[in-house]
């Protein structure tokens, strides 16, 4: 058995000991160990306890090693680090801790099953039990030989499988919308048009962001190791100058008659009285930053153990907990830092004798003062310029900004040396990533200012974190937007709450008045703007009957321009209405038949006023007369998933297959005249392309959507160029839906999950 033992290496990285699997409340073995946001451990049944005691008493619930309160109305994950542990030390010859059945915790009684759903150890009388309940016949039962067996495989993991809404599907998908782990059937019904991934991505990002907070608190755990070795630096030199000016009283003292004896004992009590409160607030401090430090140390263990040793799911269920505890770590760790001072703003206490009168006025004799040399830098009160404003930047280029260090009087500093630092983090999550290009440099200027001068190579929305002394400005973070250098944007329009604002909005299209209409999807809704942003007009609203929609997701125009086609996804039909909003005609329905719809998406229409559906369920392009008349429709083997339609200047169809990864162009008898496009991410290569549209010169554009940009074509499929990239900032989209061009050069994008339409110049392009 040793020897299977010293295969598993992630069982020695942890460290286990007997101290490790057991629980502080009950203070027995882990069952069905829970993860606090604290990072600490405690059984279920114990937590349930200490919710039931704290509500008889009036208070918060609070861990019991750290004493940080957590919310009863969350949920927490398994702990499956220390269950590892438990599963650990229950096969092992010459474990400490007595495993007794878990069920009837009957001494004596051999342990032979672990129920991998309850997290039980079971003997076998409470096996057959288990079995026999309907509420847990179906549970899977692991003989504990089993798990010996995995250990010399190196790996004892718990899984969760399964869903907990269809409890026969695994799960297999990440929602990014909910962060929630979801099997198929959910990723087709409740989080249909949600941001999915695969588990094993998202749970690699995961590790990731945990690996970089693991780094952020151990930088800080230096910072703090640092600020304790200051303390203990600064009460050895508070001791040792106290001692000094003690022995100077007293050496002054020797020379005159015994009378003066008393006058010195109250001299050393006054430095004695003034030293203990200093003393005092430094112990309190040194043991605060310790505390913390161990805390810290001790989140930094199982977060690494846990990215380590964790397969996907588990990292999943339990790194958004790991993260906010990480980011509450070095949150704390920053409010606990102390204001730096530099050397000579240390008060110091001496001695001042006065010989020459000490016969005349002997009881005055002597007297201690405090001295301060200088005035230190009040990092709350410098003043950083343009801090208040967005700061807008090109990748690559140098930015430069000043600071001006102010003292506690609110004085300007007239010398520098100062420590002034510069930090950054992507604004929407807080984490510093790893590959920005991030470089700065600070120049002291010697006259209490500093030249800052920066430079972020990759686009996207960041802060800009500048610290003094280890203490961030007033004015800090600064909001700083990278864009491209060759960003080609003209203006955005409605990219927050102006006029209500959008919620994914995946359709859009400009007509002969410079006007731009928007399907407003998630608002259920179709807005009409001008090309100020200006909001025209609005209708429609979530519904079932004619004139309401469900998700409208494309929109078309008719030639003359007073027809709006409207793809009403989630009723599964298509409206006709005017500008004004009146409902012109609707056909459609659900079903697979001529005529019916399944989820349809891109709609265009022809000069001969003809509708063309993308029926994506159905997997085919279906062809109406202007009144819904089903005229025919378009047909390939391999085209599995069709969302946009538009029509070339030759008359072919241009469909994207979204779930293909390529464009399919086809002549107007349905018959495949050119292909172009596969999954991937480099130049020409899709990810779920959604919209399309073709501008003046017959170009095809492309919302390639997956993989956040927008691709231009040529009308033989040949790449032209392409613009975007992930991210808030401007010029940067977040799976875009729809593209549309109008007659003055403009490239309008649905920049659907940032909720916000973006104009570019098609020229620059």
């Amino acid at each position: 058995m040793a020897k299977l033992r010293n295969k598993v290496k992630f069982a020695d990285e942890m460290r286990s000991k007997a101290a490790d699997i057991a629980c502080p409340s009950c203070q027995k073995r882990f069952v069905f160990p829970v993860l606090l946001p604290c990072l600490h451990t405690i059984c279920k049944k114990c937590m349930a306890n200490e919710k039931l005691t704290a509500s008889k008493n009036g208070r918060l619930p609070h861990c019991l090693v750290c004493s940080q309160s957590f919310d009863t109305r969350r949920d927490f994950p398994l702990n499956f680090v220390a269950n590892n542990m438990v599963n650990l030390a229950a096969v092992r010859d010459n474990t400490s801790l007595n495993f007794a059945c878990d069920s009837c915790e009957t001494e004596g009684e051999k342990v032979t099953m672990r129920c991998n759903e309850c997290q039980l150890f079971l003997c076998e009388f409470c096996t057959t039990a288990h079995r026999r309940i309907s509420a847990t016949k179906k549970h899977i039962l692991q003989p504990v030989e089993h798990l010996k067996g995995q250990i010399s495989k190196g790996s004892i993991l718990t899984s969760l499988s399964f869903c907990s809404v269809h409890s026969s599907e695994r799960l297999c998908s990440y929602c990014q919308t909910c962060n929630e782990i979801i099997c198929r059937e959910c990723s087709i019904t409740r989080h249909k048009e949600h941001e999915l991934s695969k588990t094993d991505e998202a749970a690699k990002t995961l590790k990731v962001n945990m690996v970089n907070l693991v780094e952020q608190v151990k930088g800080k755990l230096k910072h703090l190791s640092g600020q304790v070795t200051n303390i203990k630096q600064e009460i050895s030199s508070s001791e040792d100058h106290k001692r000094k000016v003690c022995s100077t009283v007293e050496q002054y003292f020797k020379v005159i008659i015994n009378a003066l004896n008393n006058r010195m004992n109250e001299l050393v009590n006054e430095v004695e009285t003034l030293c203990a409160t200093k003393f005092e607030l430094l112990f309190s401090k040194q043991k605060k930053l310790e505390q913390t430090a161990q805390h810290a140390d001790s989140c930094c263990l199982f977060t690494e153990t846990a990215v380590k040793q964790g397969g996907e799911l588990e990292i999943l269920s339990v790194g958004d907990i790991v993260i906010e505890q990480l980011t509450a770590l070095i949150e704390e760790t920053e409010r606990l830092s102390p204001r730096q001072e530099s050397e000579g703003s240390v008060k110091l206490i001496e001695f001042v004798g006065e010989q020459e009168k000490i016969i005349n006025d002997i009881n005055h004799l002597g007297h201690i003062k405090e001295q301060t040399l200088s005035t230190p830098c009040e990092p709350t009160l410098c003043i950083l310029s343009s801090a208040k404003q967005h700061q807008h930047v090109i990748t690559g280029e140098v930015n430069r900004m000043s600071l001006t260090a102010v003292n506690r009087q609110g004085k300007k500093q007239q010398r520098g040396g100062d420590k002034v630092k510069l930090s950054f983090s992507l604004a929407s999550s807080r984490v510093t990533p790893d590959s920005a290009g991030f470089k700065y440099g600070c120049q002291d200027n010697k006259d209490g200012t500093y030249t800052l001068a920066y430079v972020i190579t990759k686009p996207d929305t960041y802060w800009l974190h500048v610290s003094v002394n280890g203490c961030p400005v007033a004015d800090s973070p600064v909001t700083v937007t990278v864009r491209p250098r060759d960003w080609v944007g003209t203006h955005l329009i409605l990219p927050s709450e102006d006029c209500g604002g959008f919620s994914h909005p995946y359709s859009v299209l400009a007509d002969a008045h410079d006007h731009v209409v928007v399907a407003d999807s998630h608002n259920h809704r179709i807005k009409i703007l001008s090309l100020k942003g200006e909001v025209l007009k609005t209708f429609g609203s979530q519904g079932t009957v004619e004139g309401q929609f469900n998700f409208p997701y494309c929109l078309a125009l008719s030639r003359k321009g007073n027809l709006i086609v409207v793809s009403d996804g989630q009723n599964h039909r298509v409206q006709v209405v005017t500008p004004s909003g009146k409902l012109a005609r609707s056909f459609g329905g659900f079903g697979d038949e001529v005529g019916r719809l399944n989820h349809p998406h891109g709609v265009a229409i022809d000069d001969s006023d003809r509708i063309y559906v993308a029926d994506s369920g159905n997997s085919r392009i279906q062809i109406f007369s202007h009144e819904g008349i089903p005229l025919g429709m378009i047909l390939h083997k391999d085209m599995a998933c069709p969302w946009g339609v538009a029509i070339c200047r030759t008359g072919h169809i241009a469909v994207t297959d979204y779930n293909n990864h390529k464009v399919c162009v086809f002549n107007e008898d349905g018959s495949l005249y050119l292909q172009f496009g596969s999954r991937g991410d480099g130049n020409g290569l899709l990810n779920n392309p959604a919209g399309i549209t073709v501008d003046d010169q017959g170009q095809i554009v492309v919302a390639d959507r997956s993989n956040h940009r927008v691709q231009i074509f040529q009308q033989n499929g040949s790449f032209v160029t392409k613009f975007g990239g992930k991210g808030q900032g401007d010029g940067l989209m977040r799976f875009p839906a729809g593209v549309a061009v109008d007659k003055r050069g403009h490239l309008y994008v649905a920049d659907t999950f940032n909720d916000r339409i973006q104009v570019f110049s098609l020229a620059a392009v």
